[in-house]
């Protein structure tokens, strides 16, 4: 197991057949509350009644080196032996990984075909070394094959939390699932760290609140269809979120609402975020961090719908600030308050650690295939062998005979 321990599970896009309402969505299954295993704490993923099959997905965004993959099943909160009615539902799932949404197409983690009431777990940990973008909880009733006395008669996906641990790029699945170089995260292994990250508004309006800035919907950017975070009329507003650990961070996106129309001095909205800050900070106070940029140029003619911000810095938390100042004098076409009407803000970076090796920085090896920009061998050109290719493979004999000569 390495020891770069993080759940990529954690708020990715999920999928299931046959949910049982909205409240129990497909998504509580990765949102990273596992303390209630009940259907009353809202906090798991259950399937509609009396169906003869039940399958849930995660999409991981990439193909990953996964090596766990831990369920937490629905257990209501009671005492999990052969009395609670959900071990029978629980017997008999497979755990799949693929690199598609079809369990057919992937490889079989887990199988269950030996547990009864008395022996599953309701928490389960499952050992699967395998490299797949798609992890698949599936389950069966078929009515034309007999089942063990102790299987419910109909399935269910009843999932509180799935985690799935490894290293979040198959191709870098060391001990610390680092990737070599900076160069190599910023061109190929760029993430949207903040995607359904916990976030923070010092104000909102409505039902507006923090989180809708991080939930992926930025194609309509009016207010009214409630993919925005909307602020009041203040003097200072903050909005921030919690990327849950120190991040190495590349650049940073803003989508500014803009309720479908142009986005210039005819629309109002330009003047909410003219002056504002963007700061990357390893506490929640912008004080204690770095600023990343400081509007002090842009007009309502010139500030673009979708603020794209280079911020080559590591921290937790990025935070995003404006304020009119009482009895300051600001620029023509300034909205009169601080506002953060946000649509979106993306926080790209890499999601594992970055070692910066000197052979980042060093011409490729004379017998190696690089990744691209660096010294850092991948495989080594045909004849050659070691960890830069130094050594001259040894044919092998061709003839059995010839071990003897």
């Amino acid at each position: 197991m390495s020891s770069f321990v993080e759940n990529f599970a954690l708020f990715r896009l999920t999928d299931s057949k046959y949910p049982f309402n909205g409240y129990t969505g497909s998504e509580r299954a990765v949102d990273g509350k596992r303390k209630s295993l009940s259907y009353s704490g809202g906090e798991c993923f259950i399937s509609a009644n009396s169906r003869t099959y039940a399958i849930w997905n995660v999409d991981l965004s990439y193909p990953r080196g996964i090596e766990r993959i831990v369920i937490y099943y629905r257990t209501d909160n009671f005492m999990w032996d052969k009395n609670n009615q959900y071990t029978s539902r629980f017997l008999g799932f497979s755990i799949v990984v693929s690199n598609t949404t079809n369990p057919r197409d992937g490889v079989v983690c887990f199988r269950d075909t030996k547990l009864n009431r008395s022996t599953i777990p309701a928490v389960f940990d499952i050992d699967c070394h395998v490299t797949g973008r798609y992890v698949i909880y599936y389950n069966e009733r078929n009515p034309e094959l007999g089942y063990p006395k102790d299987y419910s008669q109909f399935t269910y996906a009843e999932l509180c939390e799935v985690e799935v641990y490894g290293c979040p790029f198959a191709e870098f699945n060391g001990p610390t699932c680092s990737v070599p170089c900076r160069f190599m995260c910023a061109d190929q292994y760029l993430e949207n760290l903040a995607f359904r990250r916990p976030t923070w508004l010092s104000a909102s309006w409505g039902g507006y609140t923090a989180e809708k800035a991080v939930d992926g919907r930025k194609a309509n950017r009016h207010y009214a269809n409630g993919p925005c975070t909307v602020s009041p009329d203040i003097q200072e507003v903050t909005w921030r979120v919690d990327l849950q650990r120190i991040r190495k961070i590349e650049y940073i996106k803003i989508y500014f609402r803009t309720d479908n129309r142009p986005f210039d001095r005819n629309n109002h909205l330009a003047g909410f975020p003219l002056g504002f800050s963007v700061y990357i900070s390893n506490t929640t106070n912008k004080n204690d961090g770095v600023l990343c940029f400081h509007d002090s140029k842009y007009t309502r003619d010139t500030i673009p719908e979708t603020a794209t911000i280079p911020c080559s810095y590591s921290g937790q938390y990025i935070i995003y600030y404006n304020e009119r100042v009482r009895g300051r004098n600001y620029p023509s076409g300034y909205y009169r308050y601080a506002r953060a009407d946000l649509c979106e803000v993306e926080v790209y970076g890499c999601s594992v650690p970055v070692e910066n090796l000197p052979e980042c920085h060093l011409p490729c090896p004379e017998n190696c295939k690089c990744h691209a920009g660096t010294g850092v061998c991948r495989s080594c050109y045909d004849g050659y062998e070691g960890v830069n290719c130094e050594q001259k493979q040894i044919p092998l004999p061709t003839n059995c005979d010839d071990l003897f000569h």
